[in-house]
C-alpha cells in the first residue's frame, strides 16, 4: 500500500494498525480544519454584514437628512411670484422640485418608517407638479400662437411676446395690474393693448377651458406646497380672496404691501 510505503520512508513500520491510525488523524485534522475555516468564515461574514447594515442606516439617516435641509432651506427663502412664464413652477415649489429629483424617494420612505408622512406628501407634491407642468404645456401653446398673430397685428416686434404672456397669466391667477405692474415692468401705456390682447385670447372657449385647468393644477401644487410648510412648521394663512384660498404668511405681508 502507498500508505504503508511511506511511512517506512519515515521510519515507521508500515503496519494495518498504523496506516489506520495516521489516516483516521488525516481525516480529523482535515474535519477540524474545515470545520474551523466555515466558523472563521460565517463570524466574518457576520461581523461585515453587521458593519454593513450600520454604515447603510447611517447613510440612509444622512441622506434623510440632507433632503429636509434642502427643503428646509427652499422654504426659508422668500416666497417669490413669478409670471415670467406659463410654464414656471412658483417658488420654492421650483426649487423643491428640483431637490426631490436628486433623490429616491421611493428607497427613502422605505427604510423611514418613522418619516413616511413627510415621503407621502412629497410624493403628492411630485404628482402635483407632473399635472401642473402638463397642463401648462396645454395652455401655453394656443396662447403663445394667439400673442404672436395678435403683436404680429399691431406691429410688436416678438420680444413684446413675453411681456404679454406674463400679463395674460397674472391675470388668469387674479393677480391686479398694479401688483404685475410691479412684477414685470410693464407700464400703464402698455395696459390698453394687453387689455385687448384679454378680450381676444377669452374669446376662444377652448382656450379659457384650458386655462381654468391650469389654474386648478397650479392650485392643487399651491396645495400641496402648503402641507409640506405645515410638515416644517411654517405658517400658512387663511385668505379668502385669494385665488388658492391660502398662503405663506411672508407672501400675505409681501401682497398687502403691494395693494
Amino acid at each position: 500500500m502507498l500508505m504503508g510505503k511511506i511511512l517506512q520512508l519515515l521510519g515507521i513500520q508500515g503496519t494495518q494498525s498504523n496506516v489506520d491510525q495516521v489516516l483516521i488523524a488525516l481525516y480529523t485534522g482535515l474535519f477540524i480544519a474545515v470545520t474551523a475555516g466555515l466558523v472563521v468564515g460565517i463570524a466574518v461574514w457576520l461581523v461585515q454584514s453587521r458593519y454593513e447594515r450600520r454604515r447603510l442606516r447611517q447613510q440612509h439617516a444622512r441622506d434623510v437628512a440632507i433632503l429636509k435641509e434642502k427643503i428646509r432651506s427652499a422654504l426659508d427663502n422668500p416666497h417669490e411670484t413669478d409670471i415670467a412664464s406659463i410654464r414656471t413652477l412658483p417658488q420654492p415649489a421650483r426649487t423643491i422640485a428640483e431637490v426631490i429629483s436628486e433623490s429616491s424617494l421611493d428607497q427613502l420612505k422605505e427604510k423611514s418608517r418613522k418619516k413616511q408622512k413627510l415621503f407621502d406628501l412629497l410624493k403628492a407634491f411630485q404628482q402635483a407638479r407632473s399635472k401642473f407642468a402638463l397642463t401648462a404645456i396645454q395652455l401655453q401653446q394656443p396662447v403663445r400662437a394667439y400673442i404672436r398673430q395678435f403683436c404680429q397685428q399691431s406691429n410688436l416686434p416678438i420680444s413684446e411676446d413675453a411681456k404679454y404672456e406674463s400679463f395674460y397669466l397674472g391675470r388668469i391667477l387674479q393677480f391686479q395690474n398694479k401688483a404685475i405692474m410691479v412684477w414685470t415692468g410693464i407700464t400703464p401705456d402698455n395696459l390698453p393693448g394687453l387689455e385687448k390682447l384679454l378680450e381676444f385670447i377669452f374669446a376662444d372657449k377652448g382656450v379659457v377651458r384650458l386655462g381654468l385647468t391650469y389654474v386648478e393644477a397650479r392650485g392643487d401644487l399651491e396645495a400641496a406646497l402648503d402641507k409640506i410648510r405645515a410638515e416644517f412648521g411654517y405658517k400658512t394663512l387663511q385668505v379668502p380672496d385669494s385665488l388658492f384660498r391660502s398662503m405663506p404668511e411672508a407672501t400675505y405681508l409681501t401682497n398687502s404691501a403691494l395693494k
